[in-house]
């Protein structure tokens, strides 16, 4: 079967706390190259995307947009730097003490500081990340195939009907060949 060489394919779930969104697009290109929009912290799934889609997909410049929204409650871990916030009293206490100034330390102003609160998100297994999104790809994927396999008879009826077209009019060259060389 004829495909064409630009595709678009759409594909969304809610899978285990995730609601994911993949969006595959291609245009013309001679080789297959692959470019990927993931979230940073989900960086990990390019290589495993780009596998998955070159089973389907060997030609194309090809562009997979991948949205990863947790619904449930992730874990977040908000941790102190002791060091750094202890550095931060000491020294708003040593400035209090030289300058004469009302110490009015709060833990809310020592918290403001750069780098005292750090926020971290708990690991996320790859492999059962992995196993949410790769369903959604694979559907994405299908109506990518999909519809460029629609553009490709679309395309193909188009080349034979021309192709129709010019058999045609040689057909009718030949027949009016003679008259035209005796007209001559």
């Amino acid at each position: 079967m004829v495909r064409s060489m630009t595709g678009f394919g759409r594909a969304q779930a809610s899978v285990e706390g995730f609601n994911i969104t993949v969006e595959i697009r291609s245009v013309n290109h001679r080789y297959f190259e692959f470019y990927a929009k993931l979230p940073r912290t989900y960086s990990f799934l390019e290589e495993k995307v780009k596998a998955l889609l070159s089973t389907g997909i060997s030609r194309g410049k090809v562009e997979c947009s991948i949205q990863l929204e947790a619904t449930a409650d992730e874990s977040v871990v908000v941790s102190v730097n002791e060091p750094l916030a202890k550095g931060y009293v000491d020294a708003i206490k040593e400035i209090s003490e030289k300058f004469g100034i009302s110490d009015d330390i709060t833990a809310l102003s020592v918290a403001r500081f750069s780098d005292v609160l750090s926020i971290s998100k708990a690991p996320v297994d790859e492999d059962e990340l992995w196993a949410k999104v790769s369903p959604v790809v694979s559907e994405a994927l299908a109506g990518f195939i999909s519809m460029r396999e629609t553009e490709g008879k679309r395309l193909s009826d188009d080349v034979l009907s021309r192709a129709d077209t010019i058999i045609d009019n040689v057909s009718y060259i030949e027949a009016r060949s003679p008259e035209t060389v005796k007209l001559y």
